[in-house]
Parts: C-alpha cells; sequence; structure tokens
C-alpha cells in the first residue's frame, strides 16, 4: 500500500485508475494515513478481478468531499463489492453517473426487507450483470433475488434520473416509470460484442440488453454501453 499510495500521489493529473487482476488491492489502500498521500480524487474508477475490494473501502474513499464531488464513473467486475452493498456506495457518491457491477453468485441475495433499495439522484446508466457462478446450486434460480431486487428499487423510483440500464441474465419483466412503460426480456441479447465499442478501461463482455425510452417498447441491442474513455 506505502508504494502504490506514493506513486498515485505523484500524479497530480492523473483522472482514471484501472486496476486488474490484482488480489493485494483490499480496502486498505483507501484508509486515511497521517503518512502516506491520500488517494488522489479520480473521475473513474475501474476494478477487475480484485476479490478484496469491498464497499467499505469504496465508501471510506469517498467520504472525502474532494472524492465525492469527482467520482462519475465506477466499474466493479469480479470484486469483493456485492450487490447488496451498492447502496452503500451510491449514498456516498452524489455525482456518480455511471455505475457497472458484473458479478458471478454462488447464493441468492439477502432478505430484502434487510437491504435498502437503490437511490441515486445522479446516476445515468447502469450497467447490472448478475450470473450464477459455475459452484452454484444447479437446482436453484440463484439470480432470480438479485433482478427482483433490481426491479423493486427501480419501482421505488431511487432512480429518477437513469436514462440507459444494461441487464444480462434471466430477466424479463415490465414497469412503469411516469409515463412510460419499460419491457425487458433476456431473448434481445446478443451473442458477441461490437468490435468497434472497445476502449482501454471499458469492460468488454458480450452487450447486455438495453432498455429504450419508448412505450410499451421491447428493449433492443442497438446500443452498446458507454465508451470509457481512453
Amino acid at each position: 500500500p506505502t508504494i502504490l499510495r506514493h506513486a498515485l500521489g505523484s500524479l497530480p493529473q492523473l483522472r482514471a485508475l484501472k486496476v486488474t487482476d490484482m488480489k493485494s488491492f483490499n480496502d486498505d489502500l483507501f484508509g486515511p494515513s497521517n503518512y502516506l498521500p491520500p488517494f488522489p480524487a479520480l473521475a473513474e474508477l475501474v476494478f477487475e478481478n480484485t476479490p478484496n475490494l469491498t464497499a467499505d473501502g469504496l465508501a471510506t474513499y469517498l467520504f472525502r468531499s474532494d472524492t465525492q464531488n469527482t467520482l462519475k464513473t465506477l466499474s466493479l467486475t469480479s470484486t469483493g463489492v456485492l450487490a447488496s452493498t451498492l447502496q452503500q456506495i451510491l449514498a456516498v457518491a452524489p455525482r456518480l453517473e455511471h455505475l457497472s457491477i458484473i458479478e458471478s453468485v454462488t447464493t441468492s441475495f439477502p432478505a430484502a426487507n434487510s437491504v435498502q433499495a437503490l437511490q441515486s439522484k445522479s446516476l445515468k446508466t447502469f450497467h447490472y450483470e448478475i450470473t450464477s457462478a459455475t459452484s452454484a446450486n444447479l437446482y436453484a434460480n440463484t439470480t432470480a433475488s438479485y433482478y427482483a431486487y433490481l426491479t423493486s428499487s427501480l419501482l421505488s423510483g431511487g432512480l429518477p434520473n437513469l436514462q440507459e440500464l444494461y441487464v444480462r441474465g434471466k430477466f424479463t419483466r415490465a414497469w412503469t416509470n411516469g409515463d412510460l412503460s419499460y419491457v425487458l426480456t433476456r431473448n434481445q441479447i446478443p451473442t458477441s460484442p461490437n468490435p468497434s465499442s472497445t476502449s482501454p478501461l471499458q469492460p468488454q463482455p458480450s452487450p447486455p440488453t438495453q432498455i429504450t425510452s419508448h412505450p410499451l417498447a421491447v428493449a433492443t441491442p442497438s446500443s452498446h454501453p458507454r465508451n470509457l474513455p481512453p
């Protein structure tokens, strides 16, 4: 942690950071210190295969006013941040506009009444991809409860400025937001990514379904998730 904090502290113009395949990256890297430079306030953070990074660490990072006012994009792929702890991050990220979580799960979502619904007035794009891990119970629909939680959060009106939602999984559900009714269906998901939509800081799973903003429209795969800047 000491070396990394000093290295990042020497880059005052740094605005985006991607951390991949780093088990040693953990919550301690975000902790306050009287001897180390603070973890820089970044506009974009991308984490892939960092299993020891949790919502607690990100919440500590976002407890600072400079990071709260700076972070706009957060991407989490195979980290220690659980879908059930996303609200812990959203609660201290008032400027966050783009959020992605890709997770393989082995157990069902915690009891709904024990987890607060997702709430964010700033979030515009949400990529929510929950799949069953190979070690999950083959006879249990493990992911259904995760998408039920997502649906409940949408119905509660906690994401009033959300413009784009991407999901992947066995999820078919209709709901109404204001004057618009949306239908999301798994059958529309394409099987291969668009080669032109790559970016050094963008995770590239198969493009998930997008909800369109047309009344009673079935989501179509005509658009792909937002490309993050290089």
